[in-house]
């Protein structure tokens, strides 16, 4: 295995020939999801104070971060306010307002545009990603989608991270075995062990909030970003050898250094 270090990154211990295929993941690697993570919990603390209950923006998202430790996820902390008779309503309400303003809820990370372009003389590119229809009207105006053959969006395929068959699905699509496909992603849980379950190669690339560049604005979105970081999904380490990565990048430099075939691993 790789481990991917802030300025240097050692050869990947994988035969970069035998990979025909890289599929990526969008959220956390192409757009930061801050934003709409955000936007949703600001649709419930917003409802809060609409019903009438007295609590503080610190004091919400000190909640938030209690749940998260106790491995509650958004929309089970939205369950602990939404009755149970309204919560699909009420998601499926917030949902749609966030795609109808998809490309300004997933900012792009900025030092990811780069990489398809890189990849794409050496490798057929694909997406595997939990994502609404709409991002890939998102990709198309970034000049991102141009470079992916296979698209496995969650919500067009109704198959969703982290079920095998979802990554079995897009390995299908593109007519390969799994051993000659690899997949980048930013979780280890939604990402790394699903594929590895099917016999893909794995990277985990671990932006860190920072990489992911979203700048919150206002004191809501402040005291969101002020948590989030140590409890993020994306955080979470390895706990067996069924969810170690073959290669860790934490920039899109590294990503690009690991995946690059150089000497004798480039093409013929």
């Amino acid at each position: 295995m790789i481990k991917g270090v802030r300025g240097r990154v050692d050869h990947p211990m994988i035969d970069l020939n035998s990979i025909k295929i890289i599929f990526f993941d969008i959220g956390n690697v192409f757009v930061s999801d801050d934003p709409s993570g955000c936007f949703a919990y600001k649709c419930l603390y917003d409802r809060l104070v609409a019903e009438g209950m007295e609590i503080s923006v610190e004091e919400f998202f000190r909640l938030r971060v209690e749940h998260m430790i106790d491995g509650g996820n958004l929309w089970t902390f939205v369950s602990r306010y939404v009755p149970e008779a309204e919560f699909k309503t009420w998601q499926s309400a917030v949902r749609a307002q966030m795609y109808r303003e998809w490309s300004r809820l997933s900012p792009a990370i900025s030092s990811m545009d780069k990489v398809p372009a890189a990849l794409a003389p050496y490798y057929r590119l694909g997406i595997i990603a939990n994502q609404p229809g709409e991002v890939e009207a998102v990709l198309a105006e970034r000049n991102l989608l141009q470079h992916f053959e296979v698209l496995a969006i969650s919500d067009k395929l109704n198959l969703h991270k982290p079920d095998p068959a979802f990554y079995q699905w897009a390995v299908d699509a593109a007519g390969i075995q799994p051993h000659e496909a690899l997949m980048v992603g930013d979780r280890i849980d939604n990402d790394v062990r699903p594929a590895k379950h099917i016999g893909m190669r794995t990277a985990w690339l671990r932006l860190g909030y920072e990489g992911r560049g979203w700048l919150p604005e206002t004191d809501f979105e402040l005291s969101y970003a002020a948590g989030s970081d140590s409890i993020a999904a994306c955080e979470w380490e390895p706990t067996s050898p069924e969810e170690e990565p073959d290669i860790i990048a934490t920039t899109a430099e590294e990503l690009l250094a690991a995946l690059t075939p150089t000497g004798s691993n480039a093409p013929s």
